[in-house]
């Protein structure tokens, strides 16, 4: 039995290892619990992913791109309402399309829609309390560890044509899992099992939509993966495309929630 796991991990040794790496940058970050630092870390991932963005887009004036969103970074730290500066940031970058009124011109502005409104959404979840986002990170993460593997092992049916590799067994099996583990570890944050358990289904399938959208966007512009900072999984949207999607799934209920229990 062991030396079945180990010759199966030794398959994907690259990205078993990288993703090992990349679990102990996050949980020390996450356990810092430190504002500027967390601040800093998404920033210099915005950064990455924004740059891997312009490439799948195939956008011009990048390093004007980069100061805009390096200076929206900075703006968001000290906003009180990093939306804001967000839809300020994309009015300023609507100006491309205003000079140059051609495709070209408008997908100068694709950037600053995705991936730069899923990452405000991550830092505005993250101001709500480190909880949620522990919770949202482990949620898609278990959905998409247990997707992956049982699509490799029973996987038969293509999902989409978009992403002929990921198959309908895999989805079931990384919904039904992230739902089940998402509903006991969100009763803490949600107060009801049920609650926790539909939160966790939405954002399982708001996470799968994020990462069909990705490979969307990589089939257009004809390219494997989005970067290649991360050994075995990618770019920085590879690996995060579902988490982008997820995010924002979860400040929609959050903010539903909320509404709900001001109305009672």
């Amino acid at each position: 039995m062991f030396q079945k796991i180990k010759t199966f991990i030794m398959q994907d040794s690259k990205r078993v290892w990288s993703a090992i790496v990349m679990i102990v940058v996050l949980a020390t970050v996450l356990w810092l619990d430190n504002d500027i630092v967390t601040w800093g870390f998404m920033g210099v991932l915005y950064l990455i992913a924004i740059s891997e963005a312009m490439n799948l887009y195939q956008t011009n004036y990048r390093i004007l791109n980069i100061l805009v969103a390096l200076i929206l970074w900075i703006g968001i730290y000290f906003s009180n309402n990093p939306f804001i500066v967000a839809l300020l940031a994309l009015c300023c970058v609507s100006l491309y399309a205003v000079v140059d009124n051609t495709a070209s011109g408008f997908k100068n502005i694709a950037p600053f829609v995705y991936p730069t409104l899923p990452f405000v959404a991550i830092f505005v979840l993250y101001q709500y309390g480190i909880g949620y986002l522990v919770w949202l990170i482990c949620v898609v993460a278990i959905a998409d560890i247990f997707a992956y593997y049982g699509g490799k092992k029973i996987g038969k049916t293509p999902l989409c044509a978009m992403s002929p590799k990921k198959t309908v067994e895999g989805a079931l099996c990384g919904i039904c899992s992230g739902v089940v583990i998402g509903a006991i570890t969100g009763i803490g944050i949600f107060g009801q099992f049920y609650i926790a358990a539909i939160a966790s289904a939405i954002i399982i399938l708001f996470s799968i939509l994020g990462d069909l959208f990705e490979s969307a966007l990589k089939r257009k512009a004809d390219v494997k993966d989005s970067g290649m900072i991360l050994p075995g999984h990618g770019g920085i949207l590879d690996r995060i495309d579902a988490i982008l999607f997820g995010c924002v799934a979860m400040l929609f209920i959050i903010s539903i929630l909320a509404m709900y229990q001001i109305e009672n």
